[in-house]
């Protein structure tokens, strides 16, 4: 997609959350999160396998992006980020899946 506004508004908007995070401003304040609405999937269960399929035939139009830098700290995960498994497909790490999708 289009970023809107180009790259001037790219950086505008970098450098006013920049400043607004100097300043201690929270670009969240008064944003209520909520729980997306859906259902839970047991393992190996029928729509779980049917699930599993499609996504299995849509991951041919998916992309990837390597996330950048850190460790899992947040996510409760004592390795880099990077090495977690993205999905249950192939419970492959992420980097490998990345290589892969390159490699392809």
């Amino acid at each position: 997609g289009n970023l809107v506004g180009g790259l001037p508004s790219y950086v505008r908007r970098a450098r006013k959350l920049l400043s607004d995070s100097a300043a201690g401003v929270n670009p969240l304040e008064g944003f209520t999160p909520s729980t997306p609405s859906g259902h839970t999937l047991e393992l190996g269960s029928a729509d779980f396998l049917r699930y599993e399929e499609l996504g299995a035939t849509a991951i041919a139009k998916s992309a990837f992006v390597l996330v950048a830098g850190g460790l899992g700290e947040r996510l409760g995960y004592s390795g880099i980020k990077v090495s977690l498994p993205p999905e249950l497909l192939t419970a492959a790490p992420y980097l490998e899946l990345y290589v892969r999708h390159i490699a392809a």
